[in-house]
Formats: C-alpha cells, sequence, structure tokens
C-alpha cells in the first residue's frame, strides 16, 4: 500500500502533463511528493496533545520537507525547538516556505501530493485540542477480532483530530487556494468503517483496493534484481524452486517483498552473495518458505484470524479452491453472517478478483503462503497442506511430488460423462498415507509396519509399481442410492504420455485397475471389507494438452466412470492456488524453460553447440522468441507443445492483476 502511493503519484504526474500537452495548455506545475509515516519518522506525542491540529500537520510538513534526509536531527529534536514557534506552522504558511526554498516563480502552480502513511495511528492519539466540528459517533463494532485489528486502541479524540488534520487540507485539496494544489492519500490498515467514522463534513473519501500482481509481473521484478546481482537468466531460470516460491505469494505485494527480502536483503546487502547462494537454492526452499510464511503471519494476523474463525476460513478455502464465482454480498459461513466477502476484504487479509466468467461476481485468491498458515492453524489435513509444497526437490523426484501433491489435494474436479461428475459423495476430513505395498493386489493396506483401514478417511499414495491407481481414495455415497455400487473407490492415475492421448488410452487405463479389483482372492480381508462392491473410477492426470479437436473426439466417446484432467485444465482441477505448482511438477521437460540438457539432446536431437545457445539465451515467452533469440531452430523441426514461461501457459492474466 505504501508502494502503492508512490506509483499513483507517479502515474498522475504522467497523466497531467500528457494532457495539458494535447490541450496545447502551457500548464507546468511542479510536481512534489512527500511522505509522512507516523509509525515510523513523524510518530505522534503526548507533548502534541494541545496542539491545533493544523499546527501538527505543519510541523511534519516543514520536518519532511527542511529536515528528513538532510540532518541528523529526528522529528522529536525538531520539534522540541520548534514547538515555540507553532503559530508559524499554518498549511498555508509552510507551503509558502517550501515554495520559497525551492524557488518557485509565484504564479507557477505547485501540486503536493501529500502521502500519509499508517493513517490508524492518528485514531490512537488521546488529543486535548478543541475540535473545529462536531464530536464523530461511537466506533462501529465488528464481528472481526484480530491481533493486528488496532480497533479497540482508537479514541474518539484520535479521530476528531485526524477530521480536523482533514478539514485543514480541504481547501488546498479542492483548489479553492491557488496556485497550490495537495491531492492527499491515505495508506493504512484501520477499518473502513472507522475511516468512515471520521470522514469530515463536505469531503469524501475514495477508497481503492489495492492490486495484485500477475505472475508476470512477479518474475519480471524477480529477474530485475537477479540482473542487479549480476545473476544471468540462463543460471536462474532452469531452478524451478524459484517458480514455486515467486508463485506461492499469489501476487500479494507484501509475500513477494519478504521473498525478496530472502534473496537480495532489505536493503539489496545480500546482492553480493545472491549468485552464490542460486545452485544452493533446492536445499534451502524449505527455510525460505516458512520464513517468508512466518513473516507473513506477523504482518497479517493470519493463524490468529483462521483459529477464532475455523468454518469462515474452511468455507474460503473451499471457494478458492472450487472457483466458485460469488456475489460480494456472500457471508461464506452461517457462524459469522454480518462478516460478506466485502467486509472480509475491506477488513481483512482477504483477496478478492473480478469474475471474468460470471459478470458483478468475485473469486475468491489465497496465496499458497496463507493456505499454508490456514491449515497450521486449523489442522484440515493432518499432513499440512505445507507438506505438499515442502518436498524433496531432488530433480529425480519431480514425479514422485507431483502424485504426492495430487494425493494431498485429492479433489474430484475433471471432464467425463455427466453421471460420473454428478455423482455426490460425503466431504470427510483426508490425511494422506503411503502404501508401503502395492495397494490392493498385495491384499489389505499396510502403513509403515502397521494395517490401515482404506475406508478411514484416508488419500493412499500407493506403492510403486502398483497395478492400480498411483493414488487411491474411498469416498461414501450421499444421496441414499440402492444400487449395489453405492460407494465409490477412486483410482487418480498419472501419467506421462508419450503417445497421442486415445479413448483407448483411457479404457485400458480402467480396464487394468477394473481387472486388478477382480482378481482378487474371494474370501480375501478386502473382498469381506466390500472392496468388490465399490463402484470403480478411474480419473487420469496427464502431462499432455489436448486440442479443441481432440477433445470433441474424446468428449463425444468418453468413457463409462472415467475422469480425465490434462494440463490445459489444471485450473479447473487443483483451484488457482495449486495449478502452478502442479504445472510446473508435471510438465518440467515439457517447457524450453526448465528441460535439461536430456531433454533437449534426446527429445529434439540437438547437440552440445545447440543446447548451449538454448541456455545462454533464457528465458522464452514464446515460439517466436525462442526463434528469434536461437535462430537454429527455426530449421529444426521442434515440438511446437512445448511450454514456455509459466504464466503465460498456466495462469490467465487477469484484469484486476498488475503488470
Amino acid at each position: 500500500k505504501t508502494r502503492y502511493g508512490r506509483e499513483l503519484y507517479d502515474a498522475l504526474r504522467r497523466q497531467l502533463s500528457s494532457a495539458a500537452k494535447v490541450k496545447g495548455v502551457d500548464y507546468s506545475p511542479y510536481y512534489y511528493y512527500m511522505l509522512l509515516d507516523f509509525s515510523n519518522s513523524v510518530n505522534l506525542g503526548p507533548t502534541e496533545a494541545n496542539l491545533l491540529a493544523e499546527t501538527i500537520l505543519g510541523l511534519r510538513l516543514a520536518y519532511a520537507h527542511f529536515f528528513k534526509g538532510k540532518y541528523r536531527e529526528r522529528f522529536p529534536d525538531f520539534f522540541y525547538r520548534a514547538v515555540k514557534y507553532r503559530e508559524l506552522f499554518t498549511i498555508s504558511g509552510t507551503i509558502i516556505s517550501i515554495r520559497q526554498d525551492l524557488k518557485l516563480p509565484e504564479q507557477q502552480p505547485f501540486f503536493l501530493f501529500l502521502h500519509i502513511d499508517e493513517f490508524q495511528r492518528i485514531f490512537d492519539h488521546r488529543w486535548e485540542g478543541t475540535p473545529k466540528g462536531r464530536w464523530p459517533a461511537p466506533l462501529p463494532e465488528t464481528e472481526i477480532r484480530l491481533t493486528g485489528d488496532k480497533a479497540e486502541g482508537h479514541t474518539a479524540e484520535g479521530l476528531c483530530l485526524f477530521r480536523d488534520m482533514m478539514r485543514s487540507l480541504g481547501s488546498f485539496m479542492s483548489g479553492a487556494i491557488r496556485p497550490d494544489m495537495i491531492q492527499t492519500f491515505l495508506s493504512g490498515t484501520a477499518r473502513q468503517d472507522v475511516t468512515l467514522a471520521a470522514e469530515p463534513t463536505s469531503y469524501s473519501f475514495k477508497f481503492l483496493s489495492c492490486p495484485t500482481l500477475s505472475m508476470g509481473a512477479c518474475y519480471d521484478i524477480m529477474s530485475y534484481f537477479t540482473t542487479l546481482a549480476n545473476v544471468r537468466h540462463c543460471e536462474w531460470i532452469p531452478k524451478m524452486a524459484f517458480f514455486h516460491l515467486l508463485s506461492a505469494t499469489g501476487g500479494l505485494p507484501r509475500a513477494l517483498q519478504l521473498l525478496l527480502e530472502e534473496f537480495f536483503g532489505r536493503r539489496q546487502e545480500k546482492c553480493s552473495i545472491f549468485p552464490d547462494t542460486v545452485d544452493d537454492i533446492d536445499m534451502n526452499t524449505d527455510r525460505i518458505f516458512r520464513k517468508v510464511a512466518t513473516s507473513l503471519d506477523t504482518y497479517y494476523s493470519i493463524t490468529t484470524f483462521a483459529e477464532i474463525h475455523k468454518e469462515l476460513v474452511r468455507a474460503l478455502v473451499r471457494l478458492c479452491i472450487l472457483q466458485e464465482p460469488s456475489p460480494r454480498t456472500l457471508a461464506p459461513s452461517n457462524h459469522f453472517p454480518t462478516l460478506t466477502l466485502d467486509v472480509l476484504e475491506r477488513d481483512t487479509h482477504t483477496i478478492l478478483e473480478d469474475s471474468d466468467e460470471a459478470r458483478g461476481k468475485v473469486l475468491v485468491r489465497i496465496p499458497f503462503f496463507f493456505l499454508y498458515l490456514y491449515n497450521t492453524a486449523i489442522d484440515e489435513v493432518r499432513n499440512r497442506l505445507g507438506s505438499a509444497f515442502l518436498h524433496d526437490w531432488v530433480e529425480d523426484r519431480e514425479w514422485g511430488f507431483f502424485e504426492h501433491m495430487i494425493a494431498e489435494y485429492e479433489a474430484l474436479r475433471a471432464i467425463g460423462r455427466a453421471e460420473t461428475l454428478g455423482r455426490i459423495v460425503k466431504l470427510k476430513k483426508l490425511s494422506v498415507v503411503t502404501a508401503a505395498h502395492r495397494f490392493p493386489e498385495s491384499g489389505g493396506l499396510s502403513v509403515g509396519e502397521q494395517g490401515a483401514d482404506w475406508r478411514s478417511g484416508v488419500v493412499i499414495k500407493n506403492a510403486d509399481g502398483a497395478q492400480f491407481g498411483d493414488i487411491c481414495v474411498y469416498r461414501e455415497k450421499a444421496d441414499g442410492n440402492n444400487d449395489n455400487n453405492a460407494n465409490i473407490l477412486c483410482a487418480l492415475q498419472a501419467k506421462k504420455l508419450e503417445s497421442p492421448l486415445s479413448v483407448a488410452t483411457i479404457q485400458s487405463e480402467h480396464d487394468k485397475n477394473t481387472r486388478t479389483i477382480r482378481q482378487l482372492p474371494d474370501g480375501s480381508i478386502l473382498e469381506h471389507e466390500g472392496i468388490k462392491r465399490t463402484r470403480l473410477i478411474t480419473i487420469l492426470i496427464t502431462t499432455a494438452d489436448i486440442t479443441d479437436g481432440t477433445f470433441q473426439q474424446l468428449n463425444g466417446s468418453f468413457p463409462n466412470d472415467c475422469l480425465l484432467i490434462y494440463r490445459g485444465n489444471f485450473t479447473k482441477f487443483f483451484g488457482d492456488s495449486f495449478s502452478i505448482s502442479a504445472a510446473l511438477a508435471a510438465s518440467k521437460d515439457l517447457n524450453w524453460n526448465f528441460a535439461t540438457r536430456e531433454t533437449l539432446k534426446k527429445k529434439h536431437k540437438l547437440g552440445d553447440k545447440e543446447v548451449d545457445q538454448i541456455f545462454e539465451n533464457m528465458p522464452y515467452r514464446s515460439y517466436d522468441d525462442l526463434i528469434q533469440k536461437v535462430p537454429a531452430m527455426g530449421f529444426k523441426n521442434l515440438d511446437k507443445e512445448m511450454g514456455f514461461l509459466t504464466y503465460q501457459d498456466f495462469q490467465p492474466e487477469k484484469r484486476r492483476r498488475v503488470e
């Protein structure tokens, strides 16, 4: 929010200058940005309790221009010397002094963009001055109680002080005092309803939604700092851990800031050592992830919020994962009927985004860091969502991670026949286990050295070499169906397909799973437990992408009891928060920026020199970009299905996301 103020100032300056030139107006104002941080450099103190609101503000304007950054004197020292001349520090008098110091001609317009940061600290001040207007109404109540919510520390006197400050700036904001203009920008964490209670008469606040960044913007910012650190693109881009961490931010500027601080230092002091850490990123990913998550929790009190509002958090996670467009007036949880999505966006860390498919509705966006913290607080998955991200980053285990991540997430969103997709099951709390032996052909389920019940709400990560699904999960029907196959056993197959996908391939996988169940011995423990009476659903998950023509062909003759998740619909299956991680893990060898030397040589029959050129000229945003940077590739019979930058392949650019 602080950076947003500076960006807004820069945008206003450009647009005003451009508009003046187009109209042929001789309009050359002096543009000036001033930041007053009430939590750091210009804090309020008890010695100001009896001063006029205009004087309190005027002293800070003078300090910011004449002393801050020029002398070692801090604001308390400046205040001690200047307060005896308090009558000089009116807003108009201070502006005149600033103009004179800048040597501006008398008639030259002066545009001051006054950025007041952490303005909620003004609400806490026990001001004893005489307000110019009426006292505000009692502070509004809220159901939200967070560690970071300081509303209980606000005072009526503080709201009066803030209101009088805004009133003293009013004539400058309206353009009544020419040639001087002050545009005020407030940033902070005060609840919107509290801020409105301090709104001065005849002036109104315009509230802005601070947008998230697209994955492309996150990549470009990361690229900027790696360049400062003298690290070439070809050295860090192939390291997928960087992209996993960038995607975990969800485009939240604060999360990206904290991540960049881990890499480069708060003041870029780590830039000199960053090149030495690039090769070790795989070993340090877990530590970096947890540290950024902990810092975010300090800023946003996420676990505190989740512990107090468990049912609400579960509802928000569901809306996020299911990508369900919802009206802003929706209260996700009946336990908190006044906490609508609109209120949650306004007063908490909840992120909403306009839906492209449902006009007037929004989608809930939860960065992966937040999902991890939510789950830490409410323990929704016993093995923790974090284990789906914090895995062993050894390269040859990428595919095993993909299988495990599917198991952690366990969802049933895909394409298939309506009667398969429409079966309603009871949702239970699930935990992930790894089978010690191949399930079910080796008999009952064993986890470690102990037996386990495959019907007890576990997602089974099958043992290597199992004929049955890579991931298995049992679900009870919820609609009271009396057929013999009332309950469902899902077998998820994660497949790397080298040949084109066909109905026969899907049917073959399903037949193999069905045959495995059918061939279990009569009278076995599994038969006694009812495994042969379940309805088997095969879910095929593939890194292959599907053209529209192939999709139509498959859709017209799709096998019964089968579902398909392919690269193009990862987002629908995994949800926005998981889709990038899924796509990265599943398609590493299908992307020009991540493919290994061995893959490039084997798949495209490239020589060492050509592979060196490809690595040297990374990154590649498109096929044309590849040909332009490595012209020799234009004469090769390349696989046009190979992907490029992840944010272009797997995350659609959203209207509210900032480039």
